[in-house]
């Protein structure tokens, strides 16, 4: 096998500290370096985190019986979260009691669903629309 350069061909053993060489005398590869390296050390202190959590995890579940109800109360921990829920507001009212939030939410229903005006003028003319159809048939 000829080289496109006239020397005589390498084996890949010698290509590749060839070109390891050739990478490492590089200066402008050093920011790359030294983020491969960041990248490197990154990825094993996540594993050791992950590994630590399932250690402990494995422990906690080992422990866990029906007799001392520490297995119900884990299973229930993940779902029960009880957060502060805020009060209704609605302009200037601000609901405390469960009657003012009822009031607050019927005024807003009533807000939404009143009738539009001009739908009630609409539908009297389609009325006498229909009506005088109706006469002359």
């Amino acid at each position: 096998m000829t080289s496109i350069n006239s020397e005589p061909s390498m084996n890949n053993q010698e290509s590749s500290e060839k070109i390891r060489n050739w990478y490492n005398s590089k200066e402008i590869f050093e920011p790359m370096k030294k983020k491969r390296k960041l990248n490197t050390i990154t990825n094993e202190v996540k594993k050791e985190i992950w590994k630590r959590k399932n250690s402990e995890w494995d422990k906690k579940s080992e422990a866990l019986t029906t007799d001392n109800r520490s297995l119900w109360k884990m299973a229930l921990t993940g779902k029960l979260k009880k957060g502060n829920i805020p009060s209704i507001k609605s302009g200037d009212e601000q609901a405390t009691t469960e009657e003012e939030e009822a009031e607050i939410f019927a005024k807003m229903l009533q807000k939404q669903f009143t009738l539009n005006e001009g739908q009630v003028e609409f539908n009297d003319n389609m009325e006498r629309i229909g009506r005088r159809r109706d006469e002359r048939i």
